[in-house]
């Protein structure tokens, strides 16, 4: 019996009333149509102030074709994404670190207290100071009410689109996909982030590996991400590199009254600054990009649940028969 199940005075469990669940649910749906007609509104007021823009674009548009004759007739033209390289090597590293994070998730999560941490509940630890080590840590606990298949088929869907990462960025990023490979359980990519507005810095170069385990009756994901910022013009790296790993174990959570599977989800994250040790780079993660980072993963973990949740409803909305739908 999992710890966090309170038992009445005879002993026996009192499970969770399923109605509690899709009220929060509901809740957090009413939330997300409440911000798309914000977004509606607000898109409307963008449209009418890219039509007063649209001359100007016109003007920048001519001069930067300009430019770029003048560019390609110098031979001066600059690269925007650093030269493609063979990834397969840090893949391999990165799958042994995987497969060896995977061998120890239990006694892991066991170690960081998660048979303490309430369902729902979450923990998160900033150590803003350290310049080589762990500087972000974060660990949550949910109950998802959706059966385990579907819930593992949603957060696989998550994990392993580029093109989700592509949609949270503003047009301050451009995304520059260079490798993928996929099979049943693994997907492995590099990319690279083009960034604007930083002096120095023109994006990030990034390889991820994501690996899903089956075991008994719960699935693991593990994933790995590797990030290195690179230095304008030259394209090598500024000296050190971001070490992210996420972790997440999905069982089968206690039945609910009207005996609907639920899911429970547990999820442990945590982010290593990683001194590269290049001669006369002398270039630290500066409190700036900290804190960016910091808000950034801080709103990533907790949507995970919300975007499993969201997909899933959506595709529950979507089969509903037309005879159905019509007096919803």
């Amino acid at each position: 019996m999992p710890s966090n199940v309170s038992v009445d005075q005879g002993g026996k469990p009192v499970k969770p009333s399923n109605i509690s669940l899709w009220k929060h649910a509901a809740m957090r749906q009413l939330e997300r149509r409440r911000e798309v007609e914000e977004k509606n509104v607000k898109l409307k007021e963008m449209l009418e102030m890219q039509v007063q823009e649209a001359k100007c674009l016109q003007r920048i548009l001519k001069r930067r074709r300009k430019i770029q004759m003048m560019e390609d007739m110098l031979g001066v033209k600059n690269r925007i994404t650093p030269p493609t390289i063979d990834d397969s090597q840090i893949f391999a590293q990165m799958l042994r670190h995987i497969e060896n994070m995977f061998t120890i998730v239990e006694i892991y999560f066991a170690k960081k207290g998660f048979n303490s941490l309430p369902c729902p509940g979450q923990k998160r630890k900033v150590s803003k100071n350290v310049i080589t080590g762990v500087f972000y840590e974060q660990m949550q606990k949910s109950l998802l009410p959706f059966e385990i298949h579907s819930s593992e088929r949603a957060l696989w869907k998550v994990l392993t689109e580029n093109a989700t990462e592509r949609s949270k960025h503003g047009s301050m990023v451009e995304f520059h996909e260079h490798h993928v490979k996929k099979s049943h359980n693994t997907v492995a990519s590099s990319y690279f982030f083009s960034t604007r507005g930083d002096a120095e810095i023109c994006g990030v170069q990034v390889q991820k590996v994501t690996r899903k385990f089956v075991k008994d009756d719960k699935v693991v994901f593990v994933c790995n991400m590797l990030a290195e910022p690179l230095i304008k013009s030259t394209f090598l790296s500024v000296g050190y590199q971001l070490n992210a790993t996420l972790q997440v174990v999905m069982e089968r959570g206690w039945p609910s009254i009207s005996a609907d599977d639920t899911t429970q989800l547990s999820i442990h994250f945590d982010v290593m600054c990683q001194d590269l040790v290049i001669p006369g780079s002398g270039k630290s993660l500066s409190r700036g990009h900290v804190d960016i980072c910091v808000t950034m993963w801080g709103n990533l973990i907790p949507g995970l649940h919300s975007e499993i949740e969201s997909m899933l409803i959506d595709e529950g909305a979507n089969s509903i028969p037309t005879e159905f739908a019509v007096f919803s």
